[in-house]
């Protein structure tokens, strides 16, 4: 790698790091759950998406051998959680993440 090439890999990793810092500072929250069915019992596997109503951005994880969630680091604002497994018929609800 020459100089050149090695000298604009780490500029490019220092503004990385850099841009992390400054957004770390804005507020943030989370949205976590469980997800279950009728009866009670946990439903691994379902998909779980959050979709924000300000940016339509969207976050999907899948739940946990528990059942359980987490969507870390979200802007503040409000959200459409929305589950959806085989077998089950798709639940939507609204959540407000306040930071």
């Amino acid at each position: 790698m020459t100089w050149r090439a090695r000298t604009a890999t780490i500029a490019a990793v220092l503004f990385l790091n850099l841009v992390g810092l400054a957004t770390a500072q804005a507020p943030t929250g989370s949205i976590a759950g469980l997800v279950r069915d009728p009866s009670g019992a946990v439903v691994p596997g379902a998909k779980v998406s959050v979709v924000s109503a300000a940016t339509r951005l969207v976050r999907t994880t899948t739940a946990a051998e528990q059942g359980n969630f987490s969507f870390p680091a979200l802007p503040a604002g409000g959200y459409e959680v929305s589950v959806e497994a085989p077998g089950f018929q798709a639940g939507v609800r609204n959540a407000e993440v306040q930071a």
